[in-house]
């Protein structure tokens, strides 16, 4: 009845850091911890058969399990990866002007009606 309890309120406690940007980075990262723990602990032993269940390798239902464990896993961490404020998008396009850039965040560069800029120290501002 205790990791029921724990887990719970772990799980609750990274969604409102996450949905309140409070230490949001580290609530995704344990979050994504907690799931890493369940693949490694619980979803992939059962599909290489090392529990001793019978037919749970060739159970289509064990590996979706795994599968979806294993996005829940990378999820959250993506989240916590991607949650500095101070990152200049990877595929964004940049125009400089003066000291500062103009970011088209869209991978096509359609930058209609965006204005955001970065000065050059990283800093981040929209208008």
């Amino acid at each position: 009845m205790f990791w029921v309890a724990f887990f719970g309120v772990a799980f609750i406690a990274a969604g409102l850091s996450i949905g309140f940007s409070v230490l949001q980075r580290w609530g995704a990262a344990g979050i994504g911890l907690m799931f890493g723990i369940w693949v490694l602990t619980l979803h992939l032993p059962r599909v290489l058969g090392l529990y001793g269940i019978p037919g749970a390798p060739h159970n289509p239902d064990e590996w979706s399990s795994l599968f979806i464990a294993v996005a829940l896993w990378g999820g959250p961490w993506a989240l916590a990866r991607g949650s500095d404020p101070s990152a200049v998008p990877h595929n964004s396009s940049t125009q400089t002007i003066g000291n500062t850039k103009k970011l088209c965040p869209n991978p096509l560069n359609y930058c209609s009606g965006y204005v955001g800029t970065v000065d050059l120290t990283g800093h981040s501002s929209d208008r």
